[in-house]
């Protein structure tokens, strides 16, 4: 009895690892396992994360660099905005490797985003090297200004596909 209560405890427990397993599916974040609409959804969630790179890290540096202040004009504490650039710089590398990997038709995305990752790098390793200061003109001026180019190309692009489907 004590063996086959032992042996039916280990087939339970067998049974519920193996279960357990197996009921649990990792979803591929492949573009080539996802559907229109899935794609469509994960890239209005790649500019959100873009969107907030650049609202709350690249304009904050671009207008305290000219102005001195917040955007809206408030004291800025240039330091909170540096330290935490690094949280919204890191989802929009991540989010890279799935738009690179997008179908050929997406081909315009692809290279909005790259160029604006590309941009976003430039301006990042700048704000990491020095502190933005106040009322000054930063090296990396017109790359802002690019970056904001492609980040608006991609913006409406992919707002336009999210609404049209």
């Amino acid at each position: 009895m004590k063996k086959a209560l032992i042996f039916l405890s280990a087939a339970v427990l067998c049974f519920v690892l193996v279960g357990c397993g197996s009921s649990e599916s990792k979803q591929d974040d492949s573009p080539k396992e996802m559907t229109k609409e899935e794609i469509v959804d994960k890239l209005y969630s790649i500019n959100n994360d873009l969107t907030e790179l650049w609202n709350k890290v690249i304009c904050e540096v671009s207008w305290y660099t000219s102005n001195g202040t917040s955007l809206v004009g408030e004291p800025l504490d240039i330091d909170f905005v540096v330290s935490h650039a690094k949280e919204y710089y890191d989802k929009v590398i991540k989010n890279k490797e799935f738009v690179d990997n997008l179908p050929d038709e997406y081909n315009n995305l692809i290279d909005a985003y790259d160029k604006a990752v590309d941009k976003a790098t430039i301006i990042y390793n700048e704000i990491m090297k020095e502190t933005p200061v106040a009322n000054s003109i930063p090296t990396y001026k017109n790359d802002i200004s690019l970056f904001q180019q492609y980040q608006n190309y991609f913006y409406e692009k992919v707002t336009e596909m999210y609404f049209n489907y």
